[in-house]
């Protein structure tokens, strides 16, 4: 399955750990069960294919090909014909909404990247530990 040329496949790379991902794709996980838009069922060409699960995005942040990209399925595009996220050219226009689930994906990432539980070493803290509220990072972090 193709992914669409917009997203930013390095999204995930460069974080503490691989616990750290794994932690905050769960959190996202969750919220994007609660969107609707973002399940393959809500998607009638990733539904067709018998995808499962988010699609639009998926936890990982990227939007599968098979998601809507008609201007109507987007409330900010919804006064424009045709195919808007991305267009018939493959560009993305400013009102498609992918940008927000993308930006909710990369806080949920970073608030989960701070917490103490993300970190093997700091897992017996609370709170948030890489950094902390004051921007120390805690020997227990790591690299």
């Amino acid at each position: 399955m193709k992914v669409l040329k917009f997203v930013v496949t390095s999204m995930v790379i460069g974080l503490a750990g691989a616990e750290t991902i794994r932690g905050s794709t769960a959190e996202f996980e969750r919220m994007l069960q609660e969107d609707s838009s973002a399940q393959c069922s809500s998607n009638p060409v990733c539904l067709a294919m018998g995808v499962e699960g988010a699609c639009c995005p998926t936890a990982d942040g990227v939007f599968l090909d098979c998601c809507n990209r008609s201007c109507s399925a987007h409330s900010a595009c919804n006064t424009l014909a045709d195919n808007c996220c991305p267009t018939n050219d493959n560009v993305e226009l400013d009102c498609c909404d992918h940008q927000e689930k993308l930006e909710e994906f990369r806080s949920y990432r970073n608030n989960a990247a701070r917490a103490c539980s993300a970190h093997t070493s700091c897992r017996q803290l609370a709170g948030d530990c890489c950094p902390t509220v004051d921007n120390v990072y805690l020997d227990c972090c790591g690299n």
